[in-house]
């Protein structure tokens, strides 16, 4: 079943076209990689699907859809704490569950730090915790916008073994510049000048 579809979307900025011509589909439980170098409109798509974004073309999309963290649209409160992090987006979902929010971080080993402010967080934990957030809600998809770049190889094999583990059923969509990250996903599409050339 189609959980996602878009079908020849565009977005003007100032008359300019930023996404041109985009199509993709997805399915329940499917895992789609948004591949590209430089900025060619990875983030852009995401921002389509999430509805942060408007533009012309169809979308339709069944279920719910959890985003990460996404530059200058949804960013980490550093001043709270990872536990304050997820309780204030869980709001924005209308979740007030305490112990959804506690399931979360017991099953992405956050519960050691949920005191301590996101500020004061390496890059493994604030990429946990951008999933944590895309996961409120029992989500069928999350969307997450490169979420390794400032990891290191060794953090980058751990972030998809935890991820592999606390999935289960959702769907993902995820943006990357790293061609080894393309393994991790069923299906993918290369994204250059805001167009998908393959």
């Amino acid at each position: 079943m189609v959980l996602i579809s878009v079908k020849k979307f565009e977005v003007k900025k100032l008359g300019w076209r930023i996404l041109e011509d985009v199509s993709l589909e997805v399915d329940f439980g499917e895992r789609l990689a948004i591949y590209g170098k430089g900025k060619g409109g990875k983030t852009l798509v995401l921002l389509v699907i999430a509805n942060y974004l408007k533009g012309q073309g169809k979308i339709k999309i069944n279920g719910r859809i959890g985003t990460g963290f996404i530059e200058k649209v949804k960013e980490p409160l550093e001043e709270l704490t990872v536990y304050e992090n997820l309780e204030f987006f869980s709001r924005s979902v209308k979740i007030r569950g305490r112990y959804e929010i506690e399931q979360i971080m017991e099953s992405l080993d956050l519960m050691k730090m949920k005191n301590i402010a996101v500020k004061e967080l390496g890059e493994f934990a604030k990429a946990r915790l951008s999933l944590g957030i895309a996961m409120i809600g029992k989500t069928e998809t999350i969307l997450l916008d490169e979420p390794t770049r400032e990891l290191t190889n060794k953090e980058k094999k751990a972030f998809w073994e935890l991820l592999n583990k606390v999935l289960g059923k959702r769907g993902l969509i995820f943006t990357t510049k790293d061609e080894d990250e393309l393994k991790e996903a069923r299906k993918s599409v290369y994204l250059h000048g805001g167009k998908i050339v393959r």
